[in-house]
């Protein structure tokens, strides 16, 4: 599993399962470690990346990935990620 900023607002959730066996994987997100994880999304089995948008600038996440199929779910594996400085840069004023 990898996690990347993709921008001030955007990441990139990336996984490897095998697509013969894996129904669907989950994605979830948290920002606090004292709270829970809440879903964030939920991919076909095929897939292998989600983008998501509405990220917090400056802000840290903890994602978890966890597949499933007829026979249950996997046990979660977790990313870490510090979304950068958002607004506008010099280059692009």
């Amino acid at each position: 599993m990898k996690v990347s900023a993709e921008g001030p607002y955007t990441t990139r959730v990336q996984w490897s399962v095998d697509p013969s066996t894996v129904t669907g994987v989950e994605v979830e997100v948290r920002r606090n470690p004292d709270l829970g994880f809440v879903r964030a999304a939920v991919a076909d089995g095929h897939l292998s990346a989600v983008v998501l948008n509405l990220r917090m600038a400056k802000t840290s996440y903890e994602y978890r990935v966890s597949a499933w199929n007829a026979l249950g779910r996997s046990e979660g594996v977790t990313a870490k990620v510090t979304m950068p400085c958002g607004g506008v840069h010099p280059e692009n004023a």
